[in-house]
């Protein structure tokens, strides 16, 4: 390309070419980058979108909206006014002191970034035609590709302006899955950089590497050893899966005169539904979308032989059974299904209930159950019901056994406080984890601080959480690591007399996977990065944040 084709017209407004918003954080304000133009005069910089400037050539940031020179600042709708008012010109050197997390590591760091103000520029060819940057393609053309340059550059600008500045990494996105995405461009990046090399694909394409390093996550190198723990729950999984399966034979087999089949069909015109009453019948796995509810009450439910029957979920001998099943989820295998095969007395009175759909109502025999084998082959756990009222343990419980997990010290710090949280969901340990959490609570509205000296971990949540932190350390993450960690904050309410100084941390932390051989984190919908630890007058540093891994 000749230079004719790589005309630029400049316009009189000046700009450092930075998108900004104002944000307080810890209480001290700054402008948040959003975006770094392709053009900027802070391309070649070390700045980075996340980065907060607080100060610009020394003077600090005015976080006063109503005040008329508010949006002048850099990266807001008037900055021109501001560098016309110094009569700066294209290249006017500029200072600005940022704020960025020191990631990995504790607390904030504070770098003077040197850069430049540069007007704002449109490129053209030598025929007119507006281009998408120094030396890039026609803004309309589209080089045989779906959708034209200006539209594929705008689009990649509104993805990438989101991703580096955390979108899928602080609300919950799925990285891997963005990765897979952001990688579909890159044969158009390649060919951008091929046939327009220049200053505007030379941004493009560090940006699209950019983009593709963080949705890629940090990398770790993970101690064999940190995983054996993994082989050891599946061992304890197979060993009570096996136990369950022939406690279940064993039980049927003891039992084998007792059982009668379904006899079908019923009616309320059945003579004698006494002669059925106390015998035993073996129902087969039955998976929750079979289960029906009736007027109002939930039932495990089969059809045998044209015939039905059910067992009520609300009956004292299946919620013995499903905390049992509980137990097991929480303490062995985290993904046991819920599929159920029930040993069952009949009882005397049957039942008359609507199974759904195009159905009418039909007589069911109702079961009350005295055996329960629930999950499969993977994981499987079987009790039996025919103590008398009260807890049952499930076949093998005993012999599953929460590893050691060390006592955590006092003056223990909040990195301490989540690798003891991580050790203990590693070694099956519920106690150690629920006491991590605090007892207590602050609730932060509109900037004011509530205070509530007793609010602890409801069960209702706890349970689940516990579990599905089990579900995710023996799942797709491998390893978890504390990567950053807030300077201590004072979140004690205000204006109250005998109110205690309460301080809180941000802490972020990594779940680490294994993609194509090697150790990366990522980030799921179902994980959780962000914790707030806190502290009452100086005590022992504790989990506010109610949730699961």
């Amino acid at each position: 390309m000749d230079d004719k084709a790589n005309a630029a017209r400049n316009t009189d407004r000046l700009h450092c070419g930075l998108s900004t918003v104002l944000r307080s954080v810890d209480g001290i304000s700054g402008l948040h980058i959003g975006w770094i133009d392709w053009d900027s005069g802070f391309r070649d910089s070390d700045l980075r979108v996340g980065d907060a400037i607080i100060a610009v050539n020394g003077a600090p940031i005015i976080d006063d909206i109503a005040s008329a020179k508010f949006k002048e600042q850099v990266g807001l709708d008037l900055e021109q006014n501001h560098w016309q008012a110094l009569d700066a010109q294209a290249g006017h050197k500029v200072i600005l002191q940022v704020r960025r997390k020191r990631v990995p590591g504790t607390g904030w760091e504070f770098i003077d970034i040197e850069g430049r103000v540069e007007a704002e520029r449109n490129y053209i060819n030598s025929e007119g035609r507006r281009l998408c940057g120094e030396q890039g393609p026609e803004r309309l053309t589209n080089d045989g590709f779906a959708d034209s340059w200006s539209s594929w550059a705008e689009r990649r600008r509104y993805i990438w302006e989101r991703q580096l500045d955390g979108f899928i990494w602080d609300n919950a996105g799925d990285s891997r899955m963005a990765l897979a995405d952001h990688l579909h461009d890159q044969a158009r990046v390649e060919f951008l950089l091929k046939q327009y090399p220049g200053p505007f694909a030379r941004a493009v394409v560090e940006d699209w590497q950019a983009v593709k390093a963080l949705l890629e996550g940090r990398r770790y190198d993970i101690d064999p050893k940190e995983l054996l723990f993994r082989e050891d729950e599946t061992k304890i999984r197979l060993q009570a899966t096996a136990t369950a399966l022939a406690a279940w034979d064993g039980f049927l087999a003891q039992h084998a005169d007792a059982f009668i089949e379904h006899p079908g069909t019923l009616s309320m015109a059945h003579s004698d539904f006494k002669v059925l009453e106390g015998k035993y019948i073996k129902l087969p796995p039955s998976p929750p979308d079979q289960w029906i509810t009736d007027v109002g009450e939930p039932y495990v439910a089969w059809r045998l032989n044209g015939g039905w029957a059910v067992t009520r979920l609300q009956s004292v001998n299946f919620q013995r059974a499903w905390r049992a099943h509980a137990r097991y989820r929480q303490h062995v295998s985290p993904t046991i299904n819920d599929e159920v095969s029930l040993a069952g007395r009949i009882v005397a009175q049957p039942r008359l209930i609507h199974p759904g759909g195009d159905e009418a109502a039909v007589i069911a025999l109702e079961v009350e159950p005295v055996a329960a084998l629930f999950g499969d082959s993977e994981a499987a756990m079987f009790v039996d019901l025919q103590s008398a009222d009260g807890e049952v343990t499930f076949a093998g419980e005993d012999d599953v056994r929460a590893l050691p997990v060390p006592t955590l010290p006092e003056d223990a710090g909040p990195r301490q406080v989540m690798e003891t949280l991580f050790d203990a969901v590693h070694a099956r340990d519920d106690k150690t984890w629920y006491s991590l959490f605090a007892r207590w609570q602050v609730l932060i509205e509109e900037g004011q601080s509530y205070f509530y000296p007793y609010s602890p971990y409801p069960d209702v949540r706890r349970d689940p959480d516990w579990t599905k932190s089990r579900r995710t350390v023996l799942g797709s993450c491998f390893a978890l690591r504390v990567v950053w960690i807030d300077d201590p904050v004072d979140i004690s309410p205000k204006g109250i007399d005998g109110m205690p100084r309460i301080e809180r941390v941000i802490v972020e932390i990594d779940h680490v996977g294994q993609f194509d051989g090697a150790y990366h984190a990522y980030n799921l919908v179902e994980v959780h990065r962000h914790w707030h630890l806190g502290r009452i007058d100086g005590g022992p540093w504790r989990i506010m944040t109610q949730q699961g891994i």
